[in-house]
């Protein structure tokens, strides 16, 4: 699982073997052992007095075992938290020297008191979000996004089609205002000459999604965007609805890029100054639990239901359209701003005002 973490790690701890034994040599072997930075772990074939396998990444000093170093991850419940299922299933023994203990917030308001106190060290939230917590102040850094747009336009009308003026004059219900679920398709609509307001009525007041796929499958609305899981939860109910318009498609037509980035992972600026390694680790760590998820939607429903992100019934038909991956945040920086430029020319409040200069984005 975890192939390309152990390969570092392994590097690592040989290189430091062979300086602590280069050292030996000229030292009698009973000489205290250098210590091993975290979460490097000294090989026992590389040293006669070499630590047993599996002991913590940290030599012993004074008689005593140094503790490993704890990282504290959060998720949202929901897709935000689908690809991290196998991490947070791991992270207790994800490698010596390391341990990873995880939690599962309710609500986006809960994952900035967590950062801001520093009782989290990681967490993955809205990319808009992360952005306004940097260019509020707080020190922090985007490390990867984790997940990109997951938007359908659903519909029980035989009138409309992926030919977005078919909409014209009809009302659609959008939940989130203020947020992506709105400000992505108005781009998509307006980019296509379609003005909102007038030509296409976006009905905001229902907030929150789960409740609108319900209105939806009971017939009482016609038109719906929807977030992952619950466009799928929703045509899968009923079978007279569709996902008409594929927000991801729509906005590639019209901004040029891929897709957008909704989900990230933010690193607490203190925690990867004094454990880069350990931010080097998890970020692996993450890429890998993507992947798996990815492969293994039976299994990765069962550990989402597990550790109380979404039940499994819910999870496992929704994981092929949530569009989760790991990008390095140098790599999606382009990604980033044209997504983060669209929603602060509508609000620039949900971004911070601006745009997050470099320092935000964490190097490779």
């Amino acid at each position: 699982m975890y192939k390309r973490i152990m390969t570092i790690v392994m590097v690592v701890s040989l290189i430091s073997s062979a300086a602590v034994f280069a050292r030996g040599a000229q030292e009698e072997k009973t000489q205290e052992q250098v210590p091993v930075p975290v979460p490097e772990v000294v090989e026992p074939a590389q040293k006669e007095n070499a630590p047993a396998p599996q002991a913590p990444a940290v030599a012993p000093q004074s008689g005593t075992t140094e503790p490993s170093v704890e990282l504290n991850l959060a998720v949202f419940s929901g897709p935000t938290g689908f690809g991290f299922a196998r991490l947070i299933e791991d992270g207790p023994d994800l490698v010596d020297g390391l341990r990873v203990s995880s939690e599962i917030l309710p609500t986006p308001t809960e994952a900035i008191a967590r950062i801001t106190s520093g009782d989290v060290d990681v967490v993955a939230m809205p990319v808009n979000l992360a952005a306004s917590l940097y260019n509020k102040g707080l020190d922090v850094k985007l490390a990867a996004v984790t997940g990109e747009g997951m938007l359908y336009l659903v519909s029980g009308s035989r009138e409309v089609s992926a030919d977005l003026q078919s909409f014209i004059g009809e009302t659609i219900h959008v939940p989130g205002a203020g947020s992506t679920p709105e400000y992505v398709p108005r781009y998509v609509f307006e980019e296509n000459g379609i003005a909102v307001g007038s030509d296409v009525v976006f009905d905001l007041s229902l907030k929150a999604a789960s409740q609108l796929a319900q209105m939806l499958i009971a017939g009482k609305v016609d038109h719906a965007v929807l977030p992952e899981p619950f466009a799928t939860m929703a045509v899968t109910k009923n079978p007279a609805l569709r996902r008409v318009v594929d927000l991801q498609s729509a906005w590639a037509a019209a901004s040029g890029e891929a897709n957008y980035p909704m989900t990230a992972m933010l690193v607490r600026g203190a925690f990867l100054e004094e454990h880069p390694q350990a931010v080097d680790i998890i970020r692996m760590a993450a890429a890998d639990s993507i992947d798996w998820v990815n492969a293994n939607h039976a299994a990765a429903a069962e550990l989402i239901e597990k550790h109380g992100i979404l039940s499994a019934a819910l999870a496992e038909p929704a994981i092929p359209n949530c569009s989760l991956i790991y990008i390095d945040a140098a790599d999606a920086r382009s990604s980033i701003e044209a997504y983060l430029s669209v929603l602060g020319g509508y609000a620039p409040a949900s971004i911070g005002g601006s745009l997050p200069d470099e320092a935000f984005y964490l190097a490779k």
